[in-house]
């Protein structure tokens, strides 16, 4: 009965020494910051918000890890292939370029601009590559 009752009395020692750290935590550090979720396909990604970045100085932090927005990678490849225009980029330099996006989203955003009509595609398979629209030279 007496080992019972020391091990309960350890036992709400332990837990109240616990909540006064933690209390004593949040008065000095103040509340930590919440994540924002951003939704995607599969799962959900955690990110912390922006207003915290800026406060510990890394406003740029945010904008790497949310990622750019679609129109901008979008831009980004259509600057590379027309930046090669003479030779075309394949697929693999494209990913190179937009390195924090899978193969099939670079493929998406390729699908896009050609559907756009401001790059065409030649060749087939790895070998093939992407011409900027005003550098076409046959029908």
């Amino acid at each position: 009965m007496c080992k019972a009752r020391d091990r309960k009395a350890r036992l709400h020692s332990y837990l109240f020494d616990f909540m006064w750290e933690a209390r004593f935590q949040l008065c000095i550090e103040g509340p930590k910051p919440r994540p924002q979720s951003q939704f995607r396909r599969r799962g959900v990604r955690r990110l912390l918000t922006q207003k915290f970045y800026a406060e510990i100085g890394q406003a740029g932090a945010y904008t790497r890890r949310s990622g750019l927005d679609r129109e901008t990678n979008k831009a980004l490849l259509l600057r590379h292939i027309t930046g090669n225009a003479v030779e075309g980029a394949r697929l693999q330099e494209l990913i190179e370029v937009l390195r924090h996006q899978s193969r099939d989203q670079v493929q998406g955003l390729l699908r896009e601009l050609k559907r756009e009509g401001q790059i065409w595609f030649q060749g087939t398979t790895k070998g093939g590559r992407w011409f900027p629209r005003q550098g076409k030279l046959h029908a």
